[in-house]
């Protein structure tokens, strides 16, 4: 069922071609070929309901045409999206490095602040209180 799905533009192999179902419809097998064609339809259920969605087009010979504009759509799309997707992860990676320099500065900067007020501790005596002893 999955796999009907996903291909659901082409035709299975044992069932009839898109050529042979406008041929039966139009009037232009012969007997012997409309037969088959017929004894086809009553046991098949997928060529009979794509037989029955050509006769309802006003204008089935227009059907390659028509499904060749829709794979043309398709691959349009296709390719938009997996352009979107494209953007989508160089945005994904560049705001990654953008946050990591961002923790890199931030802990240079407290290494940094740190290292300074070791310094300053180390330079500078503690101030001495001084009391008058009267």
């Amino acid at each position: 069922m999955k796999n009907d799905l996903l291909n659901i533009l082409e035709e299975p192999q044992e069932c009839l071609t898109e050529q042979q179902l406008l041929d039966y419809l139009g009037n232009r097998l012969d007997p012997e070929k409309r037969h088959a064609v017929e004894v086809h339809l009553s046991g098949c259920e997928f060529c009979s309901e794509a037989l029955e969605g050509l006769a309802a087009m006003p204008h089935p010979e227009q059907l390659p045409v028509i499904i060749q504009q829709i794979h043309g759509q398709f691959r349009r799309e296709l390719r938009s999206h997996q352009h979107k997707n494209k953007n989508r992860k160089y945005f994904a990676w560049l705001s990654l490095v953008v946050f990591i320099l961002l923790l890199i500065l931030l802990i240079a900067f407290f290494a940094e602040h740190y290292v300074l007020q070791r310094e300053r501790d180390h330079r500078e005596p503690p101030p001495t209180i001084q009391q008058d002893h009267q």
